[in-house]
Parts: structure tokens; C-alpha cells; sequence
């Protein structure tokens, strides 16, 4: 028997269960990071921007939890949830926003794999719904917040709440030099090998955003 042939057994309304299923995430989340070592603190606030805080030896991450018991996982915040909110209300929905999360935490409800992915990659990827197979790269890389220690180059783990997205250019040159990475400058678009978009290839990218993936696939791999 699957685990998914359990839930809601309790017969509880579909409104009231979406919204157990979404503390069941966190739930779910809190104690893989527990068991990774993480301390985390929890949002007392409903309507707070980010769900909660990740303590890695005192650099603190927003994060944002999202479950998912399919092959795509949601990414977006500020949606409406419940019976209780008006149809008629402003839907203010929108991709998870670095300015008020660094982290997204994805955990599969089935399982429990969880898929930690900076907010930033997120935008540069820009779509409501993520298949699993193109967040695969983020699957279970939780050290990936303790830093980084290539050939030449260390990333803190304030580099890597920071990101990359928002340095300078030169700075991402710079960083792409001492990775070994090699792209060319100048040109009018770029694209990428990305596993689930179509093709395998991410395409149509400026050329902050390619380095910025760049980047990330050369820490996370």
C-alpha cells in the first residue's frame, strides 16, 4: 500500500486538509534539517512573508516551505488557501521573491526528499511550477548552506545566502575565472543544458543569469 492511500483517511473537508497538508511539509522539513544538524525557528504569523528561519552556525535563512505529492512542485507565495478566503478577493500571487526569502525548501510528501533551492534560481527560471526533474540538482543538498571549497576559490555560507544573481558583472567573471568556467561575452542571449525544459535546454538567458546558474551547478555538482 502506497502512502498516499492514507491520506485524509479522517475524511476531513478538502479545504481544512489542503491547509494540514501544508503544516504536514514543514512538519516534514523540520525534522530532516533537525536530523542534519540545523536549529529552525517558525513563523508566528500566518500571513508572514517567509515561513520560517534556518540557523547554520548563526547565518540565518528565510525560508519557504512547499509540499508536493506530484511530479511538479508549486513555487509560488502570497496565493489564496482555504474555504475562509473570498473568490473575490486580489489574487496576489507571485514567484517566491528573493527579497523576502533566500531559500525554498521542497519536500515531497511522499517520501520526504526535500530539494533546497536558492530564491534566485527561481526567478531566472521563472515559472509558477517546477517539474521535479528540473530541480533535481537540488535534491537533498543541505551542506550546500555550510559553503563551498573549489580549486581557488571558498564561498561562505554567507556567500551562499548572498547569491550571485546581484553581484557585479566583474565579480562574476572573476568567479567564473577561478571555477574553470568559460563562456563567451557579449552576445545577445544565452542558454543552458537543464534537464525537464524542453529540449534539456534552458534558453533565452541574459548574461547575468547564465552565470548565475553556472555558478550554482558548479557548487551543487
Amino acid at each position: 500500500m502506497e502512502w498516499s492511500d492514507h491520506f485524509n483517511v479522517a475524511e476531513l473537508p478538502q479545504g481544512s486538509y489542503r491547509s494540514i497538508a501544508g503544516y504536514a511539509a514543514e512538519s516534514l522539513v523540520i525534522g530532516r534539517a533537525m536530523q542534519c544538524g540545523y536549529n529552525l525557528f517558525f513563523k508566528a504569523w500566518r500571513d508572514s512573508p517567509y515561513d520560517g528561519v534556518l540557523d547554520h552556525n548563526g547565518v540565518l535563512f528565510r525560508i519557504e516551505i512547499k509540499g508536493t505529492t506530484v511530479n511538479t512542485l508549486g513555487v509560488t507565495a502570497g496565493g489564496r488557501s482555504g474555504a475562509q478566503i473570498s473568490r473575490e478577493a486580489e489574487d496576489r500571487t507571485h514567484i517566491i521573491d528573493s527579497d523576502e526569502v533566500d531559500l525554498l525548501v521542497g519536500v515531497n510528501n511522499l517520501n520526504g526528499d526535500c530539494y533546497l533551492i536558492p530564491s534566485e534560481v527561481l526567478a531566472i527560471f521563472n515559472q509558477q511550477a517546477l517539474s521535479l526533474e528540473k530541480i533535481e540538482i537540488f535534491k537533498e543538498k543541505w551542506e550546500m548552506l555550510g559553503g563551498f571549497r573549489g580549486s581557488g576559490i571558498t564561498f561562505s555560507t554567507e556567500d551562499i545566502k548572498r547569491g550571485f544573481f546581484r553581484r557585479s558583472e566583474e565579480e562574476l567573471i572573476h568567479i567564473c575565472y577561478l571555477l574553470g568556467l568559460r563562456i563567451e561575452e557579449g552576445l545577445d542571449s544565452y542558454s543552458i543544458d537543464w534537464p525537464g525544459f524542453r529540449g534539456g535546454i534552458l534558453s533565452g538567458l541574459t548574461f547575468r543569469k547564465i552565470v548565475t546558474l553556472l555558478i550554482w551547478k558548479a557548487i551543487l555538482q
